[in-house]
């Protein structure tokens, strides 16, 4: 039987469209392991879209997928923390959707999430504790995963005693690039930091690889952190510490709490949060 035709009559596709920020990324690509996994036991079809962290094209493909009768939504939004509008409509419209990764603080809608306020505390105690105190933040964009990052980061320094110095937190974005130009800024300081926890892997890899042009050693010269563990465990030696969590659980959570929404149930609890922990390795030393 023709799906869009059976479609029609039963007033359901049986597809599951999700929307994710990065397709290349690890981060997405094993979140949306574990969502197929669970969507396919269930007779589902998943579709992914690919935003490419733009809103604008984030918001046609919301289009697109409602218009091909999708009957639900997962999606890792691009939008701004306080720009919620795309989904209090969904919402008034009583389309099924769960957020994953990212969170409007705004709107009270289902959601999957790591820890990421946690991840931040976990790395920027670590360095602390090796004893540094000159410790710079590199910034994500203004999504909710970067402001819970930092809001950790700084909690971390206020418990330790130790004051945040404005001039060593650079804005910047999820991408090594981003990464590479704030670390280069940090590095033409007069004092530059003897630490740097990023916002995420990427971009403290980007950090690193400023740090080796600039003939900096990581971490004899500069301990920097990441979060995410995009660096697989399987390889020899992964380099960077940062935090891990498991993305297939928060894939498998997010599917069948939008599979709940979809049966016309509430989940409960409307939040959950996948705990991070810390994987030190080769990237921290003692200042």
């Amino acid at each position: 039987p023709n799906r869009w035709a059976r479609s029609l009559v039963t007033r359901e596709s049986q597809i599951i469209g999700v929307i994710i920020p990065e397709i290349s990324h690890t981060f997405f690509s094993e979140i949306t392991a574990g969502l197929q996994e669970t969507i396919e036991e269930r007779g589902y079809t998943l579709i992914v879209c690919n935003s490419a962290s733009d809103p604008h094209r984030e918001r046609r493909e919301v289009d697109m997928l409602l218009g091909s009768r999708a009957d639900g939504l997962i999606v890792a939004s691009a939008f701004p923390a306080d720009d919620h509008k795309l989904y209090t409509q969904l919402q008034q419209q009583q389309t099924p959707f769960v957020l994953i990764d990212r969170f409007f603080p705004g709107l009270d809608s289902p959601r999957v999430r790591t820890d990421d306020r946690k991840a931040a505390a976990l790395c920027a105690r670590h360095v602390i504790e090796l004893g540094h105190r000159r410790i710079a933040y590199l910034t994500g964009s203004d999504v909710s995963v970067s402001r819970e990052r930092r809001a950790g980061f700084e909690s971390a320094l206020a418990d330790a005693g130790l004051t945040l110095d404005p001039a060593l937190v650079v804005e910047g974005d999820f991408d090594w690039r981003a990464g590479f130009r704030a670390m280069q800024k940090l590095l033409a300081l007069p004092q530059p930091p003897t630490a740097v926890c990023a916002v995420n892997d990427p971009a403290a890899m980007g950090a690193i690889r400023a740090c080796r042009e600039a003939g900096f050693d990581v971490p004899r010269d500069i301990s920097i952190t990441g979060v995410g563990s995009i660096e697989p465990e399987y390889m020899p030696e992964p380099f960077l510490t940062t935090t891990g969590a498991s993305r297939e659980e928060l894939g498998r959570a997010a599917a069948n709490m939008l599979l709940e929404l979809i049966e016309g149930r509430k989940p409960d609890p409307l939040e959950v949060l996948i705990e991070p922990e810390l994987l030190i390795r080769r990237s921290t030393a003692k200042p």
